[in-house]
C-alpha cells in the first residue's frame, strides 16, 4: 500500500508529550499539507498516545500513530521505515520542528533529482538554537561524509524510503542505541545526496536527550559503539592517524562491552594494530568512565 503524498515526516518519541505540541504546530503551519506524520511511540508512559490521538481527530494533517514496547530510537526508526508508504522519509525528532515551507521545498526540489539512481535523497540545514550557523560548500551532490569535511553544523535529511529499507540499523539484544553513522556511512559508499542550502528544520537539544548524554549512552550501548568504530576504521581509516583513532575507539567500546582481549583482537579489522592500540583503548575507557560521572 502507498500513500498519495510524497513524503513521510517520521517522529520517534519516548515520554516527550511536553515537547510534541511545538513540533505538531509546525506541521499544521506547513504551506503544503500533503504529507504523512508517522509517530512511533517507543513505549511512552506519559500521555503521548492521548495527545497524538486527539490531534489525529482534529484532521488538520494526516497522522499515523504506532505504539511499541520500549526498544530504543534505532529500532523505532527501523519500524518507521518498514511502515512508511511514501517515496521519501524524513526523521523529525521530538525536540525539532520544521520551517513553515519545509514540505513545499521538498516537493519543489525532488523533481530535479528523482530520476538519478545515484541520489539517495536530499540534505538541507538543521538550524541549532543558540549556535552560530555553518554553511554548505557550493556543491550540487555530495556524500554526507564529504559534506562534513567543511560543514560543521547539523543536517535535515530526506531519503528515498526504498533505499533506507535496504540499510536498517543493527538491532542488538539488550541495547537501545547505535550511532546514525552506521547507516549513513554505508549509504555514502553507494549514493550521493542532493545538497539543498536552505533551512528545513530547527532543533533545540534537551538536557535528557541523546546528544547531551553521548558518553553515558555509548557506555550503556557498547556493542553498537564497537560496531560503529570498526566500520569507521574500515571505511575512513585512510592514514595511520585515522587508523589508530578508530582502532582505539573500537578497543575502548569492546572493553566496555566486556569482551575478552582475545575476542577483541580476533574480531578487529587489523589484529596487529589492535594489539598495539590496546593500551590507548584502555586509557580511553578510564577517561570516559570519569567523564560519565561528571
Amino acid at each position: 500500500m502507498t500513500d498519495n503524498s510524497l513524503v513521510t515526516i517520521f517522529t520517534p518519541t519516548y515520554n516527550r508529550a511536553h515537547l510534541l505540541p511545538r513540533l505538531y504546530e509546525s506541521l499544521v503551519r506547513q504551506t503544503r499539507k500533503d504529507f504523512v506524520w508517522l509517530v512511533v511511540d517507543d513505549g511512552s508512559t506519559d500521555d503521548t498516545s492521548s495527545v497524538v490521538e486527539e490531534w489525529a481527530k482534529e484532521g488538520e494533517i494526516d497522522i499515523r500513530y504506532i505504539f511499541q514496547e520500549n526498544a530504543g530510537k534505532m529500532k523505532a526508526h527501523n519500524r518507521g521505515v518498514r511502515e512508511c508508504r511514501t517515496e521519501l522519509f524524513m526523521c523529525l525528532d521530538s525536540d525539532d520542528y520544521l520551517s513553515d515551507d519545509c514540505v513545499e521545498k521538498i516537493y519543489s526540489h525532488w523533481d530535479d533529482y528523482r530520476q538519478n539512481p545515484k541520489v539517495s535523497g536530499m540534505v538541507a540545514y538543521r538550524k541549532m538554537v543558540g549556535r552560530t550557523p555553518s554553511f554548505f560548500p557550493e556543491v550540487d551532490l555530495s556524500t554526507l561524509h564529504n559534506l562534513h569535511k567543511t560543514y560543521c553544523g547539523e543536517t535535515a535529511l530526506a531519503f528515498r524510503t526504498s533505499i533506507l529499507r535496504q540499510y536498517p540499523f543493527p538491532e542488538i539484544e539488550g541495547e537501545k542505541f547505535i550511532g546514525e553513522g552506521i547507516v549513513y556511512n554505508k549509504l555514502d559508499l553507494e549514493y550521493l545526496l542532493a545538497v539543498i542550502p536552505e533551512y528545513w528544520m530547527v532543533c533545540e537539544y534537551q538536557e535528557e536527550g541523546y546528544t547531551n548524554n553521548d558518553i553515558r549512552i555509548l557506555i550503556r550501548n557498547p556493542k553498537g559503539w564497537a560496531i560503529n568504530a570498526r566500520q569507521k576504521y574500515e571505511i575512513y581509516g585512510y592514514g595511520l592517524k585515522e587508523k589508530v583513532k578508530w582502532m582505539s575507539t573500537y578497543v575502548c567500546a569492546s572493553l566496555f562491552a566486556g569482551y575478552p582481549i582475545g575476542y577483541i583482537v580476533r574480531h578487529s579489522p587489523d589484529a596487529m594494530l589492535c594489539i598495539m592500540c590496546l593500551p590507548i583503548g584502555w586509557m580511553q575507557k578510564k577517561k570516559n568512565q570519569i567523564k560519565a560521572k561528571k
